[in-house]
């Protein structure tokens, strides 16, 4: 599982550089890559990566990298580094994220990639993006394909987003996908390492991030919007994802 608890660091970074080529380099976490623009060829250990718009790569920690542009216009590049639990008891997650992987993307993750951009804000971690785009990932890799947990996980996040204004009960989505409680309690905590409220309640504390940024709806009917039904409750776990309050986070924003 992803172990995402608070002392976790996940680092959202978009790179821009000419055509050029980046020193030899490694880091302390895991990293993925996703290239948004430009064209080249992706080093890592003694293996080349041929790069174009809409591929994933995902770097294991302390491997030694660097990326050869080809291109005569900039290469945008959006850089996730994090780290994984050590205590993972999912054996094909582990040995996963000790590997490169290289995949190829589509159009559709560019431009899903290019929407969530305007959120990375400061470098600040953001579970919900974090999910959004490891999301992608994995629809783009074998071990999405081959495996049932991540389509059921797919569905969880679509019920979720279309029901995010009312209370979202694990028991009814079970009836809807056909599955237990207690499934759907434990993909949800391998795949990301978080309990289901949690994963919940982030999903509600984005699309309320969202409503913040792009609507002048007042901040006393936010709570009743996103499916919470006590407004201090919502301050609460606003806070403590976004580490602001709603009224600081719209402020920042204007």
């Amino acid at each position: 599982m992803l172990n995402l608890e608070t002392n976790i660091e996940i680092k959202f970074i978009h790179l821009s550089f000419e055509r050029g080529i980046e020193l030899p380099h490694f880091h302390e976490e895991n990293q993925l890559l996703f290239f948004l623009s430009g064209e080249g060829v992706e080093y890592i250990e003694n293996q080349k990566y041929r790069i174009t718009p809409g591929t994933f790569v995902l770097i294991p920690k302390k491997i030694v990298h660097f990326f050869k542009s080809y291109s005569k216009k900039p290469s945008e590049i959006l850089s996730i580094r994090f780290d994984v639990s050590q205590k993972s008891e999912n054996n094909e997650v582990k040995v996963f994220f000790k590997k490169t992987n290289f995949y190829k993307g589509t159009r559709e993750n560019i431009e899903a990639v290019k929407r969530l951009i305007p959120s990375i804000i400061d470098g600040k971690p953001d579970l919900g993006l974090f999910f959004k785009i490891f999301n992608m990932f994995f629809e783009s890799s074998e071990i999405k394909k081959s495996s049932k947990k991540m389509g059921y996980i797919k569905k969880i996040e679509d019920y979720i987003e279309k029901n995010i204004g009312n209370r979202i009960k694990i028991e009814e989505i079970g009836k809807q996908l056909g599955l237990s409680v207690s499934y759907i309690r434990k993909i949800i905590k391998e795949a990301f390492g978080v309990s289901f409220i949690k994963y919940v309640n982030i999903k509600k504390i984005e699309y309320a991030s969202k409503l913040l940024i792009e609507t002048k709806i007042p901040i006393s009917n936010m709570a009743g919007l996103c499916g919470f039904y006590d407004f201090n409750y919502f301050s609460r776990v606003f806070k403590k994802i976004k580490g602001v309050s709603p009224r600081e986070f719209r402020k920042s924003h204007y």
